[in-house]
């Protein structure tokens, strides 16, 4: 899809928000969840084609609503050491459904439109696990660096801040496999 304008995101709002949560021994630190984010735009341009089958085209306005969709920031492990605050993450992206409408897809052919419409529905929440999972294996190494040089330039500008959360964070591991 190329020359989308004017898009629109609207309902924003996070339904669930977990902050330090034990989960199939990994350590959430965050999870959003966004019950039903609306997508709005004025023009899309499809050209293409699915496995060199057939064709897909259209041109028009859309609209996507994404129910369920969660952002959640895993720690795998905290290396606490003299110089740095060591904190191997994952990030994973989740949507449980989504519902789609390309106007004009098929150029509005009355039982194409319809069905491309569904299938796209249908496929589109893997899809994007899918792509969200190769995006994430190529750039996890960089996110942890990027998260612990933010971490760590923070800590050493203070050592009292640094043994607080130090403190902090093992308590919160503490606790935690206390309460499984």
């Amino acid at each position: 899809m190329d020359n989308s304008k004017n898009l629109t995101v609207s309902n924003l709002n996070i339904t669930t928000k977990t902050i330090l949560q034990l989960q199939n021994d990994q350590l959430k630190l965050v999870n959003l969840t966004f019950t039903n984010v609306t997508f709005e735009a004025d023009y899309y341009n499809l050209t293409g084609n699915i496995g060199q089958l057939f064709d897909v085209f259209g041109q028009g306005n859309f609209w996507a609503k994404a129910y369920d969709f969660s952002i959640s920031f895993s720690i795998l492990a905290i290396n606490l050491n003299t110089t740095d605050l060591c904190i191997p993450v994952s990030v994973d992206v989740d949507l449980q459904k989504i519902d789609v409408n390309f106007a004009n897809i098929m150029n509005n052919d009355p039982e194409l439109c319809p069905l491309f419409n569904a299938a796209f529905c249908a496929i589109l929440p893997d899809i994007i696990r899918g792509v969200w999972q190769e995006v994430k294996d190529g750039n996890e190494a960089r996110l942890e660096k990027i998260i612990n040089d933010l971490i760590n330039s923070l800590l050493s500008m203070d050592e009292d801040l640094r043994i607080i959360i130090e403190n902090y964070i093992k308590q919160k591991l503490i606790d935690l496999e206390h309460s499984v």
